[in-house]
């Protein structure tokens, strides 16, 4: 994975437009606390995901990922197991498994909290709305 350098050296928020971050068409980040702020301890990520578009499946090698499910479903899979996880549901994904994440039912964005333990060094692009 390579890694935007813009995004790594900043709290990910242009505070002024409060813009949001692209990972994937349908998928809009926005780094609420970047791991710059916490010395590398942790990040925490707001998700909104449109219907049927998610994050493919994926490894990080550093983190250890934490999901909480806000508004919507989510189709969640973390190794071999796969499941929906409705609002108010978490999901922790150890570094070095495989995951990925997916709005799944009905046709609003899902929404989710995420906190990366560790540096968080991801692939974003920004500018999106």
């Amino acid at each position: 994975m390579t890694t935007n350098k813009a995004i790594e050296g900043s709290t990910g928020r242009d505070q002024a437009n409060d813009t949001c971050l692209q990972v994937t068409p349908g998928e809009r980040l926005r780094i609420r606390v970047s791991s710059v702020q916490t010395m590398g301890a942790y990040s925490i990520i707001e998700v909104v995901a449109d219907p049927h578009n998610g994050v493919p499946l994926h490894v990080h090698k550093n983190e250890e990922e934490h999901f909480i499910v806000l508004d919507g479903t989510l189709d969640i899979a973390v190794g071999n197991r796969r499941w929906d996880a409705a609002a108010g549901s978490s999901a922790t994904v150890k570094k070095g498994r495989a995951s990925c994440l997916a709005q799944s039912i009905g046709y609003a964005p899902a929404h989710a909290c995420g906190v990366f333990a560790g540096t968080y060094r991801g692939t974003v692009q920004s500018g999106c709305r």
